[in-house]
């Protein structure tokens, strides 16, 4: 049976185990949660003495930001003294998706509302009853993050080659292995479409979602990889037509009109659960008949630009790294639950200890990993990395002098990516890298000046195959944009005439 938005991701995700018990009760430890076939398991230990010990051990559930319970699952007598506490669940639905039921903590005690559970993000405590009638939780935690994959098709889509492009026009022609594709969330919301997600039902526009699956399919079938960026927009700025649908979306002191991206909410429960049922709707579509569709997925466009691209309005350093970490947990529990082999990423700009418009990226990477770690130990990231010269409009990267080999320098692009990949195999040696978005001008077009664009792509490029770390790399336009100035990065002219470059990327 197929339960759309409401599968139990229980436990590829953030697990907190706590126990509430009575004076006497030292400590209760969380030693597995897991999925196994059509049944979750949740074990804990606890230690107290016999005379302290509780009648009855609650399974529930509590809200990620105060704590509060807000879903009782299960129940059973506790056990004795030194004896583990186990909870077996049982789930409907089947491969990767399953669904339990839950009492709702709503009106106190008896719980009479009968819903069924969504856990991709969900803390799972253990509980006690006191003799008022009301449940309390304490105790230690241990984070979880990879679901059962048991049943779980599975699988990576790599791509033909490293050779990628922005937008999927021209894709065949030019003989890439990655497409790179912008999904904007004012693009899906307040849609026609209902989409049911923890008992609520939203709208969402299913033309666009769909439209990007049937061209990923086709693309796949020619080796293809298609690679899903998600970004949050809102307001006047925003590029789809659910301008203002996206609103509580917004961290709450970054909603202000007139950016273009913004930090996500992670505090208030209406809008975090909105971010939950996207990704969740999101993740269904690319395993869309339980095969994979798309398989990379990156949250945010340079993410550490925050007056940019990641506006954060008046949140402070750590309310901002709180907000995207908790952001890409949940993406990264959606997705991953579905198809465990999949890839998110994270987005930086070529900053690497200077940037004017936000956060390095040096100290953007330290920061958010040890957010993230600290939320869920077991939870690794992956980099999509912008390494555009630097300044953006000179085409020989080679000579860049703010580019250097020192683990501190200023920017990195294409002349010292070999200090990205380096510090990475150090201190990150599981995280995989893609170069997601790079190009270089041809200035006014003439033939000199596309001699040298073509010749700084086939230097890239070769950079590129040569380096083991970096799995992909995708050009910036196919065409150039009048969006993007006096920057002139398209392999095409702007009225579709080909440049140099066109040929040039052609044939690698």
């Amino acid at each position: 049976m197929h339960f759309r938005g409401k599968r139990i991701l229980l436990f590829s995700g953030l697990l907190f185990l706590f126990l509430l018990l009575p004076a006497g009760i030292v400590k209760a430890n969380v030693t597995s949660a897991k999925i196994s076939g059509s049944e979750a398991f949740v074990t804990g230990t606890a230690s107290y003495s016999a005379a302290a010990a509780p009648t009855e051990v609650f399974l529930v559930t509590v809200n990620q930001e105060t704590g509060e319970i807000e879903y009782m699952v299960d129940s059973q007598p506790a056990p004795a003294a030194g004896q583990p506490i186990s909870f077996t669940i049982p789930l409907e639905g089947g491969a990767y998706h399953y669904v339990c039921e839950a009492t709702k903590a709503t009106g106190g005690f008896p719980m009479e509302t009968k819903v069924p559970l969504h856990l991709p993000v969900t803390r799972v405590a253990f509980a006690t009853q006191e003799e008022s009638g009301l449940l309390h939780t304490f105790g230690t935690s241990m984070f979880m993050c990879d679901a059962d994959k048991t049943g779980n098709p599975g699988g990576f889509i790599a791509g033909r080659s490293k050779k990628g492009i922005q937008g999927d026009t021209g894709a065949e022609e030019l003989n890439v292995g990655h497409v790179f594709l912008n999904l904007y969330a004012s693009q899906i919301w307040g849609g026609a479409s209902p989409y049911e997600y923890n008992g609520t039902t939203y709208g969402f526009d299913t033309n666009v979602m769909n439209a990007i699956v049937t061209r990923a399919d086709q693309l796949r079938a020619q080796g293809i990889a298609v690679t899903l960026q998600i970004m949050l927009d809102y307001g006047d700025n925003a590029i789809g037509p659910g301008k203002f649908a996206t609103e509580l979306m917004v961290h709450t002191k970054a909603r202000k009109n007139g950016h273009f991206l913004y930090s996500w909410e992670n505090k208030v429960q209406t809008g975090r659960e909105m971010t939950e049922a996207m990704f969740s709707y999101i993740a269904e579509a690319c395993m869309m008949g339980g095969e994979p569709r798309i398989t990379q997925i990156i949250l945010g466009n340079e993410v550490n630009c925050h007056t940019v691209y990641q506006y954060k309005g008046t949140m402070s350093t750590d309310e901002f790294y709180t907000s995207y970490a908790e952001t890409y947990r949940i993406l990264n529990n959606s997705v991953r639950s579905l198809n465990p082999d999949a890839r998110v990423y994270i987005c930086l700009d070529h900053g690497w200890t200077k940037n004017p418009y936000g956060f390095t990226g040096k100290s953007f990477l330290k920061e958010f990993n040890w957010k993230l770690k600290g939320m869920d130990p077991a939870m690794h990231w992956d980099l999509a990395y912008h390494p555009y010269s630097q300044p953006l409009s000179k085409t020989k990267y080679w000579e860049c002098k703010k580019a250097t080999n020192s683990i501190n320098t200023k920017y990195i692009t294409m002349k010292n990516i070999r200090v990205l990949t380096t510090w990475l195999a150090k201190n990150h040696p599981e995280t995989k890298l893609i170069l997601s978005e790079i190009g270089y001008t041809s200035g006014s077009g003439s033939d000199a000046e596309q001699e040298l664009q073509a010749k700084a792509l086939k230097k890239t490029y070769k950079a590129v195959v040569g380096n083991e770390r970096i799995d992909a790399i995708m050009i910036r336009a196919y065409a150039d944009d009048p969006n993007d100035g006096i920057l002139k990065l398209g392999l095409k002219f702007e009225d579709g005439r080909e440049k140099k470059a066109w040929n040039l990327w052609k044939s690698l």
